[in-house]
Order: structure tokens, then C-alpha cells, then sequence
């Protein structure tokens, strides 16, 4: 009698275990599938990167479903596409560098760059591929802006002639949410962005901070702005002003100059000799910030791109 009860005992622990092994498995199951189905999702918003995460996700918490499999194939199938991707860049690539070796050899001759296409047909230009678009968005007697992308490509190829090529990745979801700051690119280095005191006779004691920016949008733009924050020793913002680029103020000068007229300077939305106007793409202008009335305690400074608007 009680070797039976032992034994329906035991086939109940099994039994239980067996119900909740299940249970949880369908459980991993669902969420698998809620994940995989929200990677489609981005897939569909070609928010590749969120896509990619959630999938590998999948594969490695929870290895045990069916959903797993889909996913390991899905990401096999966004790595063929890249492979893909990769190639027709290279075409792009390859063309901007014919149109580089043409555009040489019209200055040669002409003692300017080209400013059209059909300029350089003699000069050697053509196309690898009939979807690549190569095209001359600025051109001089000392320089000039090309652009090259194929249409199955994901990134756009720029050279500010003559000089290198520089790769842009194409926007993977859209310009809706870009207020024109997304490819302004401020330089980093203490050589080109600086903070230091300045002693004003007009203005008393003031901090100023100097950088440069570069436009890496594929068009033109115009009013560029950015806005420099003051931390203290906490890491709050104590102090914060947002100006245009494009005006620089010498050193020799600022101590001259009261606030109000300071402030007016930096406000100035064209910039100095419209220095903020159709700035070219890889072209870079110059920024200052002056900060007056300091509070004591003053630790580091921030800046950042706020805005800017295409020119056309």
C-alpha cells in the first residue's frame, strides 16, 4: 500500500514538472514570436539596427523555440543583403574616382574644374553601372564638390577635390525627426575646440569657447546653430547660450566690446560676411560662444549642434 502511494506521488511530481516545463516553454515561445514580429516591424521601417538586435535577442534567450530558427534565418538573410549593399557602394565608389581622374585632367587643360558632367565625357568619365548617379555640386577654378550613390547602395560617397573620399551612410529612417543637426559635425580636438577666460574692460570676466564645424549633409545648408553649455563641479548645467556659427570675434577685439554687443554679433543668423550661408557639403566655418556674469564654480563645457536648414 505504501509503494503505491510512493509511486502516485512520484508520477504527480512528473506529472507537474512535465506541466510547468511546458507551460514555460510555451511562455518563452509567445515572447519570442512578439519579439520576432516587432523586428519585422523595424525591418518594415528599415530601422535595421533595432531589427537586428531584437533578433539576435531571440537566438540568445531563447534558443529553444521555433522562433529561433526564423530568426537565425532572417539574420542570414539581413547579412546577404548587406554583402549586396556593399557591392553596389564599391560601384559608386569606383565612379566618383573616374570622375576624380577626369575632373585632373579638365584642370590641366582648362585651369578650372568642370562645373557639369557632360564637361568631362572627353575627358575619360563614364559610368560603371547605369544605377549609380554621379553628379558636380560645386565647382571653381580651386576646387570643387562631387557625389556618387548607387541606388541599391547604402551610403553616399563625397570628395571635396582635390582631396579624399569621404563615405556618408544614407538616413535609414527618414528626415522627419532631423532638425538639420544630425551631420554637423563639430571637431573635438583641443586644437580646434577651445574654452578659456578672457579679461573684458566693458564685459568684466568672460569665458569663451572657439571650435569649428563641418556640414556633412549631401546639400547645401545654411544657419548653422549650436549651443554651448557651463557645468559645475556636480555636472549641472549653470550657464547655457545657443548662437549662430559663422561670426567669429577676435581675440584682440572682444575685450572692447560690451556685452549687448557681443551678444548681437553672435546672433547675427548669416554670419559674418555671410560666412552661415551655403556652406557647402564637407565645408567647415568656424563658432564662439562668450558666456558673462560666471558663476564661481565652474568645472567643463559642452557644445553641440541645435540646428541648420538646407538651402534649397
Amino acid at each position: 500500500m505504501r509503494r503505491k502511494i510512493k509511486f502516485s506521488s512520484t508520477l504527480i511530481i512528473i506529472i507537474f514538472l512535465i506541466s510547468i516545463t511546458t507551460i514555460a516553454w510555451g511562455g518563452s515561445e509567445k515572447k519570442a514570436r512578439r519579439m520576432y514580429n516587432q523586428a519585422l516591424i523595424f525591418l518594415d521601417e528599415v530601422e535595421v539596427l533595432k531589427a537586428e538586435k531584437l533578433l539576435k535577442n531571440i537566438v540568445s534567450e531563447h534558443m529553444d523555440t521555433s522562433v529561433a530558427t526564423e530568426a537565425i534565418k532572417t539574420l542570414q538573410m539581413m547579412e546577404s543583403f548587406r554583402i549586396i549593399e556593399e557591392y553596389f557602394n564599391t560601384s559608386a565608389h569606383a565612379d566618383l574616382r573616374n570622375l576624380m581622374t577626369a575632373m585632373n585632367l579638365y584642370y590641366k587643360e582648362h585651369k578650372r574644374y568642370a562645373a557639369s558632367i557632360n564637361e568631362l565625357e572627353k575627358y575619360g568619365f563614364y559610368i560603371y553601372d547605369k544605377d549609380t548617379t554621379v553628379t558636380i555640386v560645386f565647382a571653381n577654378n580651386k576646387n570643387y564638390i562631387g557625389k556618387a550613390f548607387h541606388k541599391r547602395g547604402d551610403k553616399t560617397y563625397l570628395v571635396k577635390g582635390p582631396g579624399k573620399i569621404q563615405e556618408i551612410e544614407k538616413s535609414r529612417n527618414g528626415a522627419s525627426d532631423d532638425k538639420g543637426n544630425k551631420r554637423l559635425y563639430i571637431k573635438r580636438d583641443p586644437v580646434d575646440l577651445k574654452g578659456f577666460f578672457v579679461d573684458s574692460k566693458k564685459s568684466g570676466k568672460l569665458f569663451v569657447v572657439k571650435g569649428l564645424i563641418t556640414n556633412k549633409y549631401l546639400d547645401i545648408r545654411n544657419f548653422i546653430s549650436i549651443r554651448s553649455n557651463i557645468l559645475d563641479s556636480e555636472g549641472k548645467v549653470v550657464k547655457s547660450k545657443t548662437v549662430y556659427a559663422g561670426n567669429p570675434i577676435s581675440n584682440e577685439e572682444l575685450p572692447s566690446l560690451s556685452v549687448k554687443e557681443i551678444g548681437n554679433r553672435l546672433r547675427n543668423k548669416d554670419g559674418k560676411n555671410k560666412m552661415n550661408v551655403n556652406i557647402l557639403p564637407l565645408s567647415t566655418i568656424p563658432f564662439m560662444i562668450v558666456f558673462s556674469d560666471l558663476p564661481e564654480d565652474i568645472s567643463e563645457f559642452t557644445v553641440k549642434a541645435i540646428s541648420s536648414s538646407s538651402a534649397r
